[in-house]
């Protein structure tokens, strides 16, 4: 009796397992889903307000834009390694890995973003 009971219980821990995994994975997806939906409405407003920029008339109206371009840019980056870690989970991942390479690469890019602004607009960040 002892023999056939313990193979079932198996079983049934690993289905419950497997239950529990897919239900976090669901979920996963969902938060990773919200975050691609965060930064492609992120990007979007980046070209909105590039543009915006091109078309300003005044110094103060190009300062004013460039400040929120930059401050949308960190946050477009903060989004874009929180996709990647609920992407691909695993910090040993290959594609992590390149996705944290180019955030360390695009956060240098943000300072001197910062720095160029503040030179043009010193009174704006």
């Amino acid at each position: 009796m002892k023999i056939k009971i313990f193979p079932i219980l198996c079983l049934l821990l690993l289905q419950t397992t497997a239950l529990a995994n897919t239900a976090e994975g669901k979920e996963g997806k969902k938060a990773c889903g919200k975050l691609e939906k965060t930064i492609i409405k992120g990007e979007t407003e980046g070209y909105k307000l590039s543009n915006k920029m091109k078309e300003a008339t005044t110094e103060n109206e190009w300062c004013y834009y460039r400040r929120q371009y930059v401050r949308g840019y960190k946050n477009h980056l903060e989004n874009m390694i929180k996709y990647a870690r609920c992407k691909y989970l695993a910090d040993d991942n290959a594609d992590y890995k390149s996705y944290e390479e180019q955030h360390k690469f695009n956060e240098q890019r943000h300072q001197e973003m910062v720095s160029n602004t503040l030179l043009v607009c010193p009174y704006s960040m």
